[in-house]
């Protein structure tokens, strides 16, 4: 068996290779190789990258190119494209086409599919125009040797426009620019037919034409250009004066006006010659009359300046401040301009420098620096003037802080004020306010002397001005204090009720404070107490009594001062009311204790008849008083609601009071009536009173208080204080 085994499995193999041209042979891995899949199509894409522009009323076409994917290919507008411009398709084969009805600007997305499974889209610009057109078809005529200025103008097309002459020719001094501006000075006569083409932007280009025809008339005319050139004193001058049209030859005049005298007017060649002798400004009419028949006559204002020799007027500069900034003009006259400067001596300060005519910067360096400047103008030859000047640089003027030492009104007084820095002398002036009478600054020492009137307590503003060129300027601040005179203002007391709580204060001007008090001879009624800081009386006197004493207030001051003033004081148990003018309490300045109401009223009851209170005062004549009263603002308060009027003997109230709730400044021409003092916003009352300027002597008046509710009781408590009064 083992024998046979080789030789039938090569007939078996011969078999199935024989098979194999007829069906293939089974048993795996013994058939052909499949055939390949076709390939894939290249992608879709739309090659069309611009659209030709459309015109209105012209046949359009256009055909969208697409390469790659599987033809046939469809197309269409795509959703979200703007529609077609009226007159215009796009069919399945990619044809954009028909003859657009109005100018429009769209842009389409296109879209292409092809027999696959490919999809593309484009957005495209498509423009429609309308026609290109030539709108001007008239230009205006024009005259040799006037300028001649027009614009061409057109509609349609693309925008863009560029012109041009297809056919005949411009007068000679004219040009055609590409943008349709025709401009020049015609230099001769006649019509000139000629056509003008213009063309658009587009693409494709529109063009157009239009034939014109341009009128240039030969009317005389005297046109030179205005002003004529500046001249220069003893420098030759000629211009000539220039007329077109007409016939020549000319005849030239001075019409009206007159020449600068060394110059004339040639008729024959219109020019204007000689040496000037005489500098300034002159206006002429200038005539010009031509050959033909009849003469044409043209003229012309015209206006010649003639200036002086060539020169440097300024005689110094500003000085400059050591790093401030700094702007100096040399200043020049003459010549023609234009002018050029240069520095051909000396330095300027460090810091400065000179640009045309102006010197600016920051000088750095303190001094006096001197230098040449020359000048150049513009005449032919030039001329050159020449300058030796200065810079002077200061350092910057200060106010030098200081405190004057304290015044007393009546001493002779003197404080000199100081600066630092700029340029000696140095002038002052005090700007505010007023100083007080007696006193007075010296501008040139700034000393502050004399004998002060009366006490003055503010600050003093003041200006230092230096010597410089321009002056400099300082402005400081400076607290004078000038004390009054000390004086014990209250100068007697009111009679007090007997048993009833007293509470005085004694009133005090002037000095600086603090002050200390004390009783330097005789005593207080038993029961009432003195207090040395305060100057107040407090206590109850339990019998009648009177008591004379003798109080001294001093002040260390600076300046250390003291007063002394008798006083005496009284206590009675009827004191009767002081409900009128008739029996008004007499005071002076002070504060004082009382209640609206006597103290023998029932404490709670309320009168059908309210009580009210007077106090005699008098003033010198201008003295301004003032009046306080408080209640709410006592300590514990006090229920009372205070009205306060200041009235004269018949009971007139005075309209000599400054404006209610004011700082009391005047004017003093308010009546002096007050409820509430809203400055404090309380119920208490105040006034300030201005006694008559032109009374002869003392001047006499009441306050009235009363309370607003008319409820008025004994434990309505206030206090009244009165200073400015005798």
């Amino acid at each position: 068996m083992s024998n046979r085994r080789p030789f039938g499995g090569l007939i078996a193999l011969a078999a199935c290779a024989a098979l194999a041209f007829v069906a293939g042979c089974g048993g795996g891995g013994g058939g052909a190789a499949p055939p390949p899949p076709p390939p894939f199509p290249p992608p879709l894409t739309i090659a069309t990258t611009s659209l030709a522009n459309a015109v209105v009323g012209k046949a359009y076409n256009q055909t969208l190119q697409a390469t790659g994917g599987t033809a046939p290919f469809i197309w269409s507008l795509a959703g979200g494209s703007d529609p077609l411009p009226g007159g215009l398709t796009l069919n399945d084969a990619g044809v954009i086409s028909g003859t657009p009805t109005a100018r429009a600007s769209v842009n389409i997305i296109v879209q292409v599919r092809d027999s696959g499974t490919q999809s593309r889209t484009k957005t495209l610009p498509l423009f429609v125009s309308d026609v290109l057109a030539v709108t001007t078809t008239a230009v205006p005529a024009g005259n040799v040797g006037v300028l001649y200025v027009t614009f061409l103008q057109a509609a349609g097309g693309f925008g863009g426009y560029t012109w041009s002459i297809t056919s005949g020719s411009l007068p000679a001094g004219l040009t055609l620019g590409a943008g349709g501006l025709l401009q020049g000075q015609p230099t001769a006569a006649g019509t000139f037919n000629l056509t003008v083409r213009v063309t658009d932007q587009g693409s494709p280009a529109q063009s157009a034409t239009q034939q014109l025809s341009l009128v240039i008339g030969n009317t005389l005319v005297l046109n030179t250009p205005q002003p004529l050139p500046v001249g220069v004193v003893t420098r030759a001058y000629s211009q000539p004066l220039q007329a077109f049209g007409g016939t020549k030859p000319y005849t030239w005049s001075v019409a009206q006006g007159i020449l600068p005298t060394g110059l004339t007017l040639d008729p024959a060649s219109g020019v204007i010659s000689g040496m000037p002798s005489q500098s300034g400004s002159f206006l002429l009419l200038a005539e010009v009359t031509d050959s033909s028949s009849p003469a044409q006559t043209a003229t012309q204002v015209q206006s010649l300046t003639i200036n002086p020799v060539l020169s440097i007027v300024s005689e110094s500069l500003p000085d400059g401040v050591l790093m401030s900034g700094y702007a100096g003009v040399v200043q020049i006259v003459g010549g023609v301009p234009p002018y050029t400067a240069t520095l051909t001596a000396g330095a300027l300060p460090d810091g400065l420098s000179l640009s045309g005519f102006v010197i600016t910067g920051a000088p750095t360096k303190l001094g006096t620096f001197s230098f040449t400047i020359q000048v150049t103008d513009s005449s032919a030859p030039p001329m050159v003037a020449s300058k030796a000047l200065s810079i002077r640089v200061n350092s910057r003027l200060a106010f030098s802080p200081a405190t004057p030492p304290v015044g007393l009104q009546g001493q002779p007084y003197a404080f000199t004020f100081a600066a630092s820095g700029g340029l000696p002398p140095f002038q002052w002036t005090v700007l505010v306010p007023v100083l007080p009478p007696g006193l007075a600054l010296n501008p040139a020492s700034g000393v502050l002397g004399g004998t002060p009137g009366g006490a003055f307590d503010s600050d003093l503003v003041l200006q230092v001005q230096d010597s410089s060129s321009p002056p400099q300027q300082a402005i400081g601040v400076s607290h004078l204090r000038i004390a009054g005179l000390l004086r014990i203002s209250t100068t007697a007391l009111p009679t007090v009720k007997t048993g009833a709580a007293m509470n005085i204060q004694l009133g005090l001007i002037g000095g600086t404070g603090p002050f200390t008090w004390n009783i330097t001879s005789g005593g207080l009624p038993a029961g009432l107490t003195f207090d040395a800081a305060t100057a107040t009386i407090q206590g109850t006197v339990a019998l009648d009594t009177s008591a004379t004493f003798t109080v001294t207030v001093s002040d260390p001051g600076p300046p250390s001062q003291s007063d002394t003033r008798t006083l005496t004081l009284t206590t009675m148990s009827l004191l009767g009311r002081n409900d009128t003018i008739a029996t008004a309490t007499p005071l002076s300045n002070g504060t004082y204790q009382a209640s609206i109401s006597p103290f023998v009223d029932p404490p709670t009851a309320t009168s059908g008849n309210p009580d009210t209170d007077y106090y005699r005062l008098t003033a010198n004549a201008g003295a301004i008083v003032t009046v306080i009263i408080k209640a709410q603002r006592l300590t514990p308060p006090s229920p009372l609601d205070s009205v306060i009027e200041i009235v004269d003997s018949n009971g007139k109230r005075f309209a000599t009071c400054a404006a209610p709730n004011s700082g009391g400044d005047g004017p003093y021409t308010f009546p002096c009536v007050n409820d509430d003092d809203l400055r404090f916003n309380t119920t208490d009352s105040r006034l300030v009173f201005q006694a008559s300027s032109s009374a002869s002597g003392p001047l006499t008046f009441f306050v009235h208080v009363l309370d607003f509710r008319g409820d008025a009781r004994p434990d309505f408590l206030y206090t009244i204080t009165i200073s400015g009064a005798n």
